[in-house]
């Protein structure tokens, strides 16, 4: 064996090798109190379980498959080791698992972090169009204020005149 996954059954399982046809030979593999066969996938020297099958994710080396081989027989124990099942324990919590703890946080952080640049963004128009508004609002008391400072002096002008024409 070379390794499992976490979705590979442990246990003890008949194997044999067969002819698929065509000068295509694969090793099969049926789990004990069994009566089902699975055939695994060949490719070169390695067989590998098919999905949804309780070898899903093993990996074996065969070596290659040749005629001389159909009919061959034995028997394996599938154990999953130590260091596979720690890895299976924390894939819950590493982001490499797309169900994991810490993924979910960085896709909650990342989605958080989404909806903030949008706000910021929203914001900033605001602040520029409430920016524009009032350098016009201050634009446009300038010129009111030049307007009554004009007036101002044409007042004053007036009545220091009355004033003037009012004592003679």
């Amino acid at each position: 064996m070379v390794t499992a996954s976490r979705n590979t059954t442990g246990g003890d399982y008949s194997t044999r090798v067969v002819d698929t046809g065509g000068g295509v030979y694969r090793l099969q593999m049926k789990a004990a109190g069994s009566s089902t066969w699975t055939t695994m996938e060949q490719e070169g020297s390695f067989a590998t379980g098919p999905d949804g099958t309780p070898v899903e994710g093993l990996l074996l080396r065969t070596g290659t498959l040749a005629a001389g081989d159909v009919g061959t027989t034995g028997t394996m124990t599938v154990k999953v080791g130590v260091a596979q099942q720690m890895k299976d324990a924390t894939a819950a919590f590493t982001e490499f698992s797309s169900e994991g703890l810490i993924f979910n946080q960085y896709k909650s952080i990342e989605s958080r972090d989404k909806e903030l640049q949008i706000q910021i963004s929203d914001l900033s128009e605001r602040l520029a169009k409430k920016q524009d508004d009032l350098k016009i609002k201050f634009a446009n008391l300038e010129v009111l204020l030049s307007k009554l400072n004009a007036q101002q002096q044409y007042l004053s002008g007036q009545l220091a005149g009355l004033s003037a024409n009012w004592k003679k």
